[in-house]
């Protein structure tokens, strides 16, 4: 695999001017512009003829994931530039992060699947069902997502195995939290009784609808509660522990 030259890298800046829907950083170019004073002058100079008189952006990773799903569903929607002004400090951190490039790179496969039509159907997780609901034929529209590297949940169990005692036996671990179009949507694990974990969504006000996790090459839907909590059980800590690049969660909402 040949490695990006600096004129690839300014093709692809320039790119962010167009509306173009194509994915534009790449971890081999994220690695390239860290050590290249030339391509991240370039990058400064195109900041600021996408948002003249702007400062270069702050916030490191977790900034980056916060609102990577959104930057890839603006990208899809509405090209380059439109997700450059919408998400700047995704945009800039993007070319320099190979961690949150290779996410993000995952991500946008995905989302593009998935509006293709070309990902499995998901499988239906196992939930406690507080009250029988009758099968609903009501259509669902997507209102937001949520993406995290994988290697941060399996740090995350990792660190609870080796601190036990101060996390607790069955306390959540939290991984992150993604405002959207007015609501939180927050994403955790849970240790259960007998060993196995639990994925949670939580939305905040509660919709209803479901959450469908992508876990690697399997999709799982569950139903929101009334609270607002959608859970996939009986999970073995190893399939959490798997690299699969990217953990994402689609929240769908009943219209």
């Amino acid at each position: 695999m040949n490695l990006p030259s600096c004129n690839d890298i300014r093709e692809a800046l320039l790119l962010t001017l167009t509306s173009t829907h194509k994915p534009l950083q790449t971890p081999a170019i994220a690695r390239h512009m860290r050590r290249c004073p030339e391509c991240m002058a370039l990058r400064t100079h195109i900041l600021g003829l996408l948002l003249p008189g702007a400062d270069e952006p702050r916030g490191g990773c977790q900034a980056c994931h916060d609102a990577l799903a959104a930057y890839v569903d603006r990208s899809l929607d509405a090209g380059a530039r439109a997700a450059a002004v919408a998400f700047p400090q995704v945009w800039w951190y993007l070319w320099e992060c190979a961690d949150c490039t290779e996410v993000f790179v995952r991500t946008a496969a995905l989302a593009t699947a998935e509006r293709e039509g070309r990902l499995l159907p998901p499988f239906a997780s196992r939930v406690p069902v507080r009250r029988p609901a009758p099968p609903s034929l009501r259509s669902h529209r997507l209102l937001g997502r949520i993406a995290v590297a994988s290697q941060m949940v399996v740090r995350m169990i990792q660190a609870r195995e080796a601190l036990s005692v101060a996390y607790g036996e069955e306390e959540d671990l939290f991984i992150t939290e993604v405002e959207q179009e007015g609501y939180s949507f927050q994403l955790s694990v849970h240790p259960q009784p007998d060993g196995t974990w639990a994925i949670r969504v939580c939305v905040i006000p509660p919709v209803v609808g479901h959450a469908v996790v992508q876990l690697g090459a399997n999709r799982y839907q569950a139903p929101f509660d009334e609270q607002g909590i959608a859970q996939v059980i009986d999970l073995s800590a190893e399939q959490l522990r798997q690299d699969h690049g990217t953990l994402m969660v689609m929240i769908e909402m009943e219209e």
